[in-house]
This record gives structure tokens, sequence and C-alpha cells, in this order.
């Protein structure tokens, strides 16, 4: 995933279940830049390991929002994975939201919503935060999940090491 420039990972909102089925990330700008900037992007990602279909995540997306999503596609450069957004207005996250899925049943549900500096006007606000929702379009265009092959011999620990 090719994330925005300068986007971190907010301190302590990265959750994982105990049956490691579901994580759950928030990536921002720091804080300090955060305070320069009049329309700042956050996005959430949503990944579960598990997909009972496409159209249960999209109504477990759409319950986030207080009117229907119109989902379109996005080509993916993995034949065996698939992309779709829709642009997401009112709700508890209003901006985008995603789904990127594979055939393995493995999701991430995208949430990137951008909030304007206080003391903007609406208008000023669509304004800025315009070619960022545009650029978060490109973003969720770009995640892709990794091929999990483990050597049999090793177990997935000394794969990482060998790794880095």
């Amino acid at each position: 995933m090719d994330f925005p420039g300068n986007l971190v990972v907010i301190r302590g909102s990265y959750n994982k279940d105990e049956n490691d089925g579901i994580e759950m990330i928030e990536l921002s700008f720091p804080k300090s830049e955060r305070d320069k900037i009049d329309a700042v992007p956050v996005v959430k990602l949503h990944y579960y390991d598990l997909m009972s279909s496409e159209e249960n995540s999209k109504e477990s997306i759409t319950a986030r929002s207080s009117g229907t999503l119109e989902f379109k596609s996005l080509e993916s450069v993995k034949s065996d994975q698939h992309i779709q957004y829709a642009e997401n207005k009112d709700g508890i996250y209003p901006g985008l939201s995603g789904l990127v899925w594979n055939d393995n049943n493995q999701q991430i549900q995208i949430f990137a919503s951008v909030v304007c500096k206080e003391g903007l006007s609406d208008e000023e606000c669509e304004t800025e935060a315009k070619p960022i929702e545009d650029s978060l379009v490109e973003v969720v265009g770009s995640i892709q999940f990794q091929d999990q092959t483990v050597d049999q011999k090793k177990g997935p620990n000394e794969s990482i090491r060998e790794a880095q």
C-alpha cells in the first residue's frame, strides 16, 4: 500500500483480537504536522482474515453510513484480488469507504476521511479536501495482499528473520 507522504500509525490505534482474525489500525499525520495543515487525512483499516461474502462486507461498510453507498470498481494488479470504493458523505466515517478482498477470503475495509482545521468555512474545507480525497482513491487502489508462503521446513518466525 502506498501511504500518502508522512502518514504515521496513530499511537494506541492498533488493535488485534485474541484469535488473530481481526486487526485495526489508524493512520494520520503526526500531531506536529496536523497543526500546520488545513485538511488532514485520517485512514482506518480493518483487516479480517475471513470474509463471509462480498455483499455482507459491503452491508457492514454501508451500516457505518447514513445512506446508500454506490461502490465503484478499481482495477487490481493481482488477478485474485478485487477492489471497490464508494464516496460517503454522511455517517460515522464520512469521506471514502473501500473494500479490498481476495480469493482466499481475506479482506480489508477502509474508512478514509479528511478533517479540516477549525475555522475553515464549508467551502474552504471542500476545496482543501478534494485533492486529498482523490489521492485516497489512489491509496485504496494500491493495496495488495501479500502471498503468504512459508517454507514448510521452517516456522514463520525463521522466515521473517531471514527476510530482514
